[in-house]
């Protein structure tokens, strides 16, 4: 959706993410023994949507950007129980909650750097 402003121009746009993979390892030990134990979750695509500004300057601002929980996770580790699975399952929005802010951090900062171009 586009909506036009005198001053300005706000875009909305739901796009796909994907695939992803990503990957845990956490270091587990009993009484000094230390073991490192790992798990790989992994989804074919992620949903979104974004809210762009644009300034009829040329300056270009992320309002929002949002991905939503994946539908589909496939998860493997060393430990392949139903525990990990559930305990995964059960973080899939927290996954998409980081997802959304490492990829608007790293939209922010495109956006940043192309309003200040170097010489």
């Amino acid at each position: 959706m586009v909506m036009v402003m005198p001053d300005f121009t706000t875009v909305k746009s739901n796009f796909v993410l994907g695939p992803l993979t990503l990957k845990v390892e956490r270091e587990v030990g009993i009484s000094g023994k230390r073991e490192l134990r790992s798990a790989t979750a992994t989804t074919t695509e992620m949903f979104g949507r974004l809210n762009l500004k644009l300034v009829h300057g040329g300056v270009a601002t992320l309002n929002s950007l949002r991905v939503l929980q994946p539908k589909q996770v496939q998860i493997d580790s060393q430990d392949d129980h139903d525990k990990i699975t559930e305990f995964m399952w059960k973080r899939s929005p927290q996954i998409a909650s980081i997802v959304s802010q490492k990829l608007g951090a790293v939209a922010r900062d495109m956006l940043k750097s192309e309003q200040n171009p170097k010489s």
